[in-house]
């Protein structure tokens, strides 16, 4: 990531939460969940992109990184709802559900989401889809949103 992007997101963090932070409470909780190469534990020791960009923040706001880490991914917005953590990192999906009740830091990953089949099983028998256009009725695929 270049110095400029960490330093952008550095403001937008600075200016979404230090406002709302104790005076007198230098610690930053950050409520995480494994989610690899992002944040994970190696030979318990926590790291990855995630890890290091937060570190890089506090390091530059004086501020103590305090890890929470929750059994579920659901409860990383309990914990924030609550004021158990100041900060959710999970590579949390912006949902507008989500938007409605907590700030979102600009992107700093970009990401394609993609469907993904065995070679051939689906899409060799299946008419090609535009996702330019809507589709004609409506179609739920099962999955999960992080």
């Amino acid at each position: 990531m270049s110095t400029a992007r960490l330093l952008a997101l550095a403001l937008l963090l600075a200016t979404t939460w230090l406002p709302q932070a104790r005076a007198a409470d230098d610690t930053l909780r950050v409520c995480a969940r494994q989610t690899p190469p992002f944040l994970f534990d190696d030979d318990g020791n926590l790291t990855g992109f995630e890890h290091d960009l937060l570190v890089a923040f506090a390091e530059r706001h004086s501020l103590r990184l305090e890890w929470i880490r929750p059994e579920h991914f659901a409860d990383i917005f309990h914990f924030l709802l609550e004021g158990r953590c100041d900060l959710g990192a999970a590579t949390i999906t912006r949902t507008a559900e989500r938007e409605s009740q907590f700030a979102f830091s600009d992107s700093y990953f970009p990401v394609r989401i993609l469907l993904v089949e065995p070679h051939g099983q689906f899409t060799a028998r299946a008419p090609k889809i535009s996702l330019e256009r809507p589709l004609s009725r409506s179609r739920t695929v099962p999955g999960r949103v992080c």
